[in-house]
């Protein structure tokens, strides 16, 4: 009769990661692991092993060494490493040459499955989603949810994810670049972020799922006018004129303008009546108006821009003549009664010019008040003045007069014309 012996086995790993040796010859592992050989341990000499399939049948199985001490699961048809499920081997051993076979001991390969992963965002509903995910720098926290375990919840990690604990995350587009303003993210980068999912389950196993999420730029935003801006591209000061229009022109093909006293006139310009913005007031104080030109621009990412136009008055002009007869002295006074909203007058001229179609206009003088001592030729004259605020707004009135030849020293006119 044969020695008896009693079977003791270990595994021998031809993974990377160590596994320990299988509890009572149940060797468990998860789908995807690298399962190495089953080898008898000390095995004896004078012994032949045998493996089978099936514990009634005898199908004999592939094994490594002459003495059949070691079984190769993955080389045998009864294994297959990538279905989760329970594979049974049977070992039997005899001594060498006698033919006496011991009873079959049952070593078992557990293949336990994975986790189901899947992970959403608050914008999507594919699950999981292989793609790049993009968005825009400014565009918030949004929330992750990932897919449970039997209850258990995995772990979101990456750049710009605060994990919750619970199996849901968040995303900060600004924290994963590392800014506090979404300015501040430069035009020409677009950095990208892998976002990780990983989930164990109740056996141990894990799997994870990535994504990738784009991390977009604002668009860059500008606008031009007409008339320049300062020299900090910040704001422009204009006259307020009933006929004066100031045109916006934006860097973008596609755009709004917005503003009291703008008009949109195509996806790219607007315009700017001063005088619409005032009401119609030619005469009160410096007023400011705030531009604003937005634009989603080729990436989609929205961004403005705000500037300034400040509407400033011309003169108000009262302008009182007196005297008439061409033998006496006519008396001219521009009076400005918002002469303080222009920061003061700095310049008043007058000219005299005959109502003839080819009449010349001549300068006659200068001041608010000022004495034509000229004596004319008896006929119809304009006499206009010209003030200049010291905030550089011009205005202009004139008045139409009968110069007359009467010397009568008691007859004599006074007018005024406000303007």
């Amino acid at each position: 009769s044969s020695t008896e012996e009693v079977f003791s086995f270990f595994h021998v790993p031809t993974a990377t990661k160590p596994n320990s040796t299988g509890v009572s010859n149940v060797y468990t592992y998860c789908k995807g692991d690298v399962i190495g050989n089953i080898q008898i341990d000390n095995p004896n000499s004078l012994f032949t092993y045998r493996w089978y399939s099936d514990q009634f049948t005898n199908v004999f199985l592939q094994t490594t060494t002459s003495t059949n001490n070691v079984l190769v699961p993955g080389s045998n048809p009864a294994f297959d490493a990538t279905t989760p499920g329970t594979y049974r081997y049977w070992v039997t051993s005899e001594v060498t040459g006698e033919g006496c076979r011991s009873d079959a001991t049952e070593v078992q390969v557990v293949i336990n499955a994975l986790p189901t992963v899947t992970m959403t965002f608050d914008d999507d509903t594919s699950t999981p989603v292989p793609t790049t995910h993009a968005v825009c720098v400014d565009n918030g926290s949004f929330n992750l949810v990932g897919s449970l375990a039997g209850g258990l919840a995995g772990v979101f990690k990456g750049t710009g994810i605060t994990d919750n604990g619970d199996g849901t995350a968040s995303f900060n587009p600004l924290l994963a670049v590392g800014l506090s303003d979404p300015q501040d993210l430069p035009a020409d980068q677009n950095p990208e972020f892998t976002i990780s999912y990983v989930l164990t389950n109740s056996n141990g196993c894990v799997d994870s799922l990535q994504r990738v999420v784009r991390v977009k730029p604002l668009t860059v935003v500008d606008f031009s006018s007409t008339i320049s801006f300062n020299d900090e591209n910040e704001e422009l000061i204009v006259d307020v004129s009933e006929s004066q229009v100031i045109r916006f022109t934006g860097n973008q093909s596609n755009g709004t303008f917005t503003g009291t006293g703008t008009t949109t006139t195509s996806l790219t310009t607007a315009v700017f009546s001063p005088t619409a913005a005032r009401g119609g007031d030619l005469y009160g104080s410096n007023t400011s108006y705030p531009i604003t030109y937005r634009s989603s621009g080729t990436n989609g990412c929205f961004n403005e821009i705000t500037k300034t136009v400040t509407v400033q008055p011309i003169p108000q002009i009262d302008l009182v003549v007196s005297g008439g007869c061409s033998s006496f002295d006519i008396d001219l006074t521009a009076n400005v009664p918002n002469a303080e909203a222009l920061g003061g007058v700095s310049a008043v001229e007058w000219t005299i010019k005959g109502d003839a179609a080819n009449a010349v206009e001549s300068v006659i003088g200068t001041g608010t008040n000022f004495i034509y001592t000229e004596k004319p030729a008896p006929g119809n004259y304009f006499f206009k003045a010209k003030v200049t605020g010291v905030n550089g707004a011009v205005n202009s009135v004139q008045v139409l007069r009968n110069i007359g030849s009467s010397p009568d020293p008691y007859v004599a006119w006074r007018h005024i014309v406000a303007g």
